[in-house]
């Protein structure tokens, strides 16, 4: 349980410490995805780091929130997806990153898949909605290392300045 602490302590600081750097329009993001890196759908929040106007980029930090009912055995899993992306491009972006998901089964277990993201966002600077469509595989270590491919695809808002 004391891994669980310091993973909840990063997670805190990183989401708190990141309004420093942020800057410029659509900093707040909300999304649904569905598949993904929280398995079956998750909703997520996403802020802006940093933004490069030269080279058309910026950097990124996701926390969301997902679960599923599982048997006698398992008890309700709640997944927490994390992760650092880098975003290339004006409307049609790269999105490239990494992060991890924690796993909490309400019975009193505990796991961590490490995701990656490969994917293509439609993102307008002056428009609400944006759409994701992204290759997350996972890496698992829970008992051996296990790579599985994966997908996700997203419908999302970006809350503007006026």
């Amino acid at each position: 349980m004391r891994g669980f602490a310091y993973i909840v302590l990063f997670f805190l600081i990183s989401l708190l410490g990141s309004s420093i750097f942020a800057q410029g329009k659509s900093e707040h993001r909300l999304f649904f995805e569905g598949l993904g890196n929280a398995g079956f759908g998750s909703i997520n929040y996403e802020k802006r780091l940093v933004k490069l106007d030269r080279t058309k980029s910026e950097f990124v930090f996701r926390t969301g929130l997902s679960g599923f009912p599982g048997d006698v055995n398992t008890g309700t899993t709640l997944l927490f997806p994390n992760s650092f992306n880098f975003l290339y491009g004006n409307a049609h972006k790269l999105e490239l990153g990494i992060g991890q998901t924690l796993s909490i089964r309400l019975k009193g277990a505990f796991f961590i898949r490490t995701v990656f993201n490969l994917g293509y966002r439609f993102q307008k600077s002056d428009k609400r909605m944006f759409y994701r469509l992204t290759y997350t595989p996972l890496m698992s270590n829970v008992w051996d290392i296990q790579f599985q491919h994966w997908g996700g695809f997203s419908i999302g808002y970006q809350f503007l300045k006026e």
